[in-house]
């Protein structure tokens, strides 16, 4: 029972497909007509053909079947493409019946025509039809070998006609399993991302709303008692709820990611405007920043800031020193530019170094996986080496390169 279903049954998008297909179908073989009548004019002068009824029977068939493709474009729009396929099928072996001599429809050259509605009604009716065209085909070329005169019809083809049947049917069938395959595992994936970006808003709304008046509750709490261990309690809770708060609003930038179109970009006064930022954010830190380059562009979007952003906060915020610094370096590297942000922090363990931006693992928060996607994006890379070589307890120092554009072929743009 599911067999048969499946036989007469097809997913949606395998009929948005095979309409198009028929449509392109359609366009393709007015366009072959168009030239074969031409050709056809042209045709005796230049000794192709051997006289006019030749020339005759060419521009018939070929203009037949051209007006009748016209039609069926125009049906298109209003009947299902499997019934216009069906009425092209027939229309072609109508022209192929009466626009030729018996002898050319079993013998001659209008056997390899046959192949054409075989293959089509496999591909755009159902892959079962393939076999039932060619039978059809193998009754016309039966009848047309005893209108010839001759004793038994051309076996061969026959024989021939329904191998390539099956193998198109065989075929045809992979590829509407494919492709339903294919549709069904973007259905889950949306229906998968559709709950993520529902927990997402859960998360971004409601919890994080929770979150402010806990730590709004919190703030209250610490300004009204004296008691040191109370104190310390209530600011470790702080604290926690400020991550929390942080991780959500990470998470919520990581789906917009894919979202802003790339176009060029000037990064310096966007680098400058980040340390200043910075500046602000982080009294506490001394920063030394240089600049090599007086223009930047690269391809972006406002993402580009939130990038600088992250690696210049991850340089202070996993910092436990006391005195905490920060080095920020522009240059022109390799055909693109380099922004390294070096810290005097306690350094990243070798193994760590390997693995801290694999997209399939997590360590601490969202900051460097967002990095990471942001300059997937944009083409670029980022590494991270000891600050000084050989002293991994110095500090960390990573290193971004975006790709240079030339500013002369593209329009230019500011950041948002």
């Amino acid at each position: 029972m599911k067999e048969r279903e499946h036989l007469f049954n097809r997913p949606s998008r395998i009929e948005e497909l095979q309409d198009r297909m028929t449509r392109h179908t359609l366009r393709i073989i007015a366009l072959g007509s168009s030239v074969v009548m031409i050709l056809s004019v042209i045709s005796v002068p230049s000794g192709w053909v051997s006289g006019w009824n030749d020339v005759t029977l060419l521009l018939l068939s070929s203009f037949s079947l051209f007006v009748f493709v016209l039609v069926m474009e125009r049906l298109l729009h209003k009947t299902e493409s499997r019934t216009i396929t069906g009425l092209l099928i027939l229309a072609i072996l109508l022209i192929i019946i009466f626009t030729e001599t018996p002898y050319h429809v079993s013998h001659g050259r209008s056997l390899l025509i046959f192949a054409v509605p075989i293959t089509m009604s496999a591909f755009l009716v159902r892959p079962w039809t393939a076999v039932l065209v060619a039978s059809v085909s193998s009754v016309i070329i039966s009848i047309m070998s005893q209108i010839a005169g001759h004793i038994l019809p051309n076996i061969p083809a026959i024989a021939t006609f329904h191998i390539l049947a099956i193998l198109v049917w065989k075929l045809s069938s992979y590829l509407e399993n494919a492709i339903g395959s294919l549709a069904q595992s973007q259905e889950r994936l949306q229906i998968q991302r559709n709950q993520a970006m529902l927990y997402l808003d859960i998360l971004g709304h409601d919890i994080t709303n929770d979150l402010q008046a806990v730590l709004l509750a919190l703030e209250f709490a610490e300004k009204e008692t004296a008691d040191r261990e109370t104190l310390a309690v209530l600011e470790s809770a702080i604290n926690t709820l400020q991550e929390s708060s942080s991780l959500i609003r990470d998470a919520k930038k990581l789906d917009s990611v894919d979202h802003g179109e790339l176009k060029p970009i000037e990064v310096t006064n966007i680098l400058s405007s980040s340390l200043d930022a910075f500046g602000t954010e982080f009294p506490e830190a001394t920063m030394e920043s240089e600049i090599c380059v007086s223009k930047a562009f690269v391809n972006a979007d406002r993402n580009i800031a939130e990038l600088f952003h992250i690696l210049l906060e991850n340089a202070v915020e996993h910092n436990p020193r006391s005195e905490k610094k920060v080095w920020v370096r522009m240059e022109e590297s390799l055909g693109g530019y380099s922004v390294s942000i070096a810290d005097n922090g306690v350094g990243i363990e070798d193994k760590r170094k390997e693995i801290l931006f694999d997209l399939s693992r997590r360590y601490g928060g969202l900051g460097l996986h967002l990095a990471k996607l942001i300059l997937d994006k944009y083409d670029g890379q980022i590494t991270v080496e000891n600050r000084i070589e050989e002293q991994r307890k110095k500090g960390a120092r990573f290193k971004v390169w975006l790709p240079k554009i030339d500013t002369n072929e593209n329009p230019i743009s500011k950041s948002e």
